[in-house]
C-alpha cells in the first residue's frame, strides 16, 4: 500500500455563516487524517470569515484564503492553486460529510496506481429524486465502460457534481482543467467532461451512509434558474450538449447521448402530460400527451431504454407505440396520476414509503 497521501479539500464560502461551522466539524473528525482544508472566502459580508479563523486556532491543517467575490467556480480554481496535496476533493459549505467519507474515496487510490477517479454515492435530502449511484457496484471501470455508464444519466448530479468525486491533481495540472468563470451553472459538468477525457480507469464507491449528504438550501450555491434569461440558459445548455456529444462520440456513443439528452426523465414528463389541470379539457391533455409520446425518436429511446431494463412500464409503452394505441397509454398515466393525487392529499403517511419506490429517472 502506499504511503497515506495528502488530500487537499477545497470548500468555496459566501456568506456560509449557518453552515460552515458543521462543515469544517465533519472535516477535522474524518477518519483519514492527512488532510489539508482550504477555505476560500468568496467575498462574504457576515461571520464566515471569523467563523473559519477560530477553527483555523485549533487545527493547523486549515487555511484561508481571502478573495473577492468572484463566483465558485473562481474560488475553486483559485483553491487548486494553493492545494498542496497528492488528491482534491471540492466541497460545498452547506452540506455536510459523514466521518469516513475521505477514507472510503481515497483508499481505491491507495490500492490501485491505475485509477484516475474515484466517485462515491451520496445521500440527497431534495424531494427530486436525483440519481445518488446507491445502486452502482464498487469496481473499477475502464474509460469505455464508464462511458457506457455515463451515457444512461448524462444529466444527473451523480455524474455531473464535483463534490462526489477525488481528483488526482497532477491530471488538473498536466491537462490544464480549471473551471470555466465565465460560467455559473453547471460549470461542474464541462469541468467534469474535461477531466473524463484524461480518464483510464474509474473507481466507484458505494457506502451505506454514502460520501456526502447533499442539502437544497434556500441561498444555497446552487444557482437558480429563475434568476437567469432563458436566453442564457439555452446558451449554456447548448454548451454541455455539445461537450457531451463530444466526449461521446469517441466511444461510438453519440446518438445515445442525443436520446438521452432530450428524453431523460420521461416517465416523468409523460406523467405531468397527463395530470388534468384546471381550465384544460381531456381532449387538449390528451394532444399534449400524445405529441410527445408520439415523437419517432421516443420509441428509439424506450428500445434503447427497454434493452437492459425489466421495467414493466417501458415494455408497455413500447407496444403501446407499435400498435398505436396511444389512448390506452394515456388513460394509465392519467389514473395513476389521480392514484397518486388522491394518496399524497389523504394520505400524507404512505407518501415517502411509495415514492420510494418509484424507479428514479424513468
Amino acid at each position: 500500500m502506499k504511503r497515506l497521501s495528502k488530500i487537499s479539500i477545497i470548500i468555496p464560502v459566501f456568506n456560509a455563516e449557518k453552515y460552515i461551522q458543521d462543515v469544517l466539524s465533519d472535516l477535522i473528525k474524518q477518519t483519514y487524517s492527512n488532510i489539508q482544508i482550504i477555505v476560500v472566502d468568496d467575498g462574504s459580508t457576515d461571520g464566515s470569515r471569523k467563523i473559519v479563523e477560530s477553527f483555523m486556532v485549533t487545527d493547523k491543517r486549515i487555511c484561508l484564503v481571502i478573495s473577492e467575490n468572484r463566483g465558485p467556480s473562481s474560488a475553486r480554481n483559485l483553491g487548486i492553486e494553493y492545494a498542496e496535496g497528492e488528491f482534491v476533493r471540492f466541497i460545498d459549505s452547506d452540506d455536510r460529510i459523514p466521518i469516513d467519507s475521505m477514507e472510503n474515496l481515497v483508499m481505491p487510490f491507495l490500492k490501485d496506481q491505475e485509477v484516475d477517479l474515484v466517485i462515491g454515492n451520496y445521500i440527497c435530502t431534495a424531494e427530486k429524486n436525483y440519481y445518488t449511484g446507491e445502486t452502482i457496484r464498487e469496481e473499477k471501470k475502464t474509460a469505455e465502460e464508464f462511458a457506457k455508464m455515463f451515457v444512461s444519466q448524462v444529466k444527473s448530479f451523480y455524474f455531473g457534481v464535483p463534490w462526489n468525486k477525488l481528483y488526482k491533481k497532477e491530471i488538473f495540472d498536466r491537462n490544464h482543467i480549471r473551471f470555466d468563470e465565465k460560467i455559473r451553472w453547471c460549470e461542474d459538468f464541462l469541468f467534469n467532461i474535461e477531466y473524463y477525457k484524461s480518464c483510464n480507469n474509474i473507481y466507484f464507491v458505494n457506502k451505506k451512509q454514502g460520501v456526502y449528504n447533499y442539502f437544497e438550501r434556500e441561498g444555497g450555491i446552487t444557482v437558480k434558474l429563475s434568476d437567469w434569461s432563458q436566453t442564457e440558459i439555452n446558451r449554456i445548455d447548448k454548451l454541455r450538449y455539445e461537450k457531451a456529444l463530444e466526449y461521446f462520440d469517441k466511444y461510438g456513443l453519440k446518438d445515445i447521448c442525443s436520446l438521452e439528452w432530450c428524453y431523460s426523465g420521461l416517465y416523468y414528463k409523460l406523467s405531468k402530460l397527463a395530470q388534468i389541470e384546471k381550465g384544460k379539457t381531456l381532449k387538449g391533455t390528451y394532444q399534449d400527451f400524445y405529441g410527445l409520446l408520439s415523437e419517432e425518436r421516443v420509441y428509439r429511446y424506450i428500445c434503447i431504454v427497454n434493452d437492459d431494463t425489466k421495467l414493466a412500464i417501458w415494455r408497455f409503452l413500447k407496444k403501446s407505440i407499435e400498435k398505436k394505441k396511444y389512448r390506452r397509454a394515456f388513460f394509465l398515466f392519467v389514473i395513476k396520476e389521480f392514484i397518486a393525487t388522491l394518496i399524497n392529499s389523504k394520505i400524507p403517511f404512505l407518501k415517502k414509503k411509495i415514492k420510494a419506490n418509484i424507479p428514479k429517472f424513468l
